[in-house]
């Protein structure tokens, strides 16, 4: 008798075992999954036409209703600004590229409301998966681009500055 008792509890604490390793693992997928939709990748647009003089483009999208947004659009702003130029509404010129916050929300409710290049929208139709938060990060031959927010500023705004200073192979003093 005292056997077989021993012997159910080992079979429950076996199946409990199973049940957690099943879980952590289908867990641990999910979490692989989220990680590569909501991490900076490598891409090729034809950016060509983008900017004047044929310069990289860096595009922000954002939404009026994307909590996330706010923290992201900071530090986009903040990040672009460490390079030599000046924002002027909703876009930068600097002499290493163009910079736009394009506003998604607005773009839908009025296309001619929103001043960026014609192709800004052709690349968050192409990339995003309709999802914002989303950052291009456009060099002429080297491009990154991430949808969703950051974990907190300071996150984003080193990453921002660090995948822009890749765009443009670190050739501003600020790279380096």
């Amino acid at each position: 008798m005292y056997k077989e008792r021993l012997k159910k509890y080992a079979y429950i604490y076996l199946i409990i075992i199973v049940i957690l390793a099943v879980f952590s693992f289908l867990l641990f997928e999910e979490i692989s999954s989220l990680n590569g939709v909501y991490s900076f990748k490598q891409t090729y647009v034809n950016v060509s036409g983008l900017c004047s003089q044929n310069k990289s483009t860096m595009i922000f999208f954002y939404g009026n209703n994307c909590p996330s947004c706010s923290l992201e659009y900071a530090a986009f702003r903040n990040a672009t600004s460490e390079f030599i130029g000046v924002w002027n509404g909703d876009s930068f010129l600097s002499p290493y590229f163009c910079a736009y916050d394009f506003n998604i929300t607005a773009y839908n409710q009025n296309q001619s409301s929103i001043f960026a290049p014609v192709g800004a929208a052709n690349i968050f139709e192409s990339l995003s998966s309709g999802r914002i938060p989303f950052l291009f990060l456009g060099g002429l031959y080297t491009q990154y681009y991430k949808i969703g927010g950051f974990q907190d500023y300071t996150t984003a705004y080193q990453q921002i500055m660090n995948y822009i200073c890749l765009s443009i192979k670190n050739v501003a003093p600020v790279c380096r």
